[in-house]
């Protein structure tokens, strides 16, 4: 919301990382919405 950006557009962008570095980033969780895997975490350092 703070970025003017619609959910569809940030999932399509997500989803075109992930492919392009052959690995999920995000896992849902029925409690948190969604949280960084460990390769996530792992880039979040860049």
């Amino acid at each position: 919301k703070r970025l003017a950006v619609d959910y569809t557009t940030v999932s399509r962008r997500i989803s075109s990382l992930e492919a392009a570095l052959g690995t999920l980033l995000f896992e849902k969780s029925r409690t948190s919405g969604f949280v960084l895997t460990a390769e996530g975490q792992r880039l979040l350092g860049y």
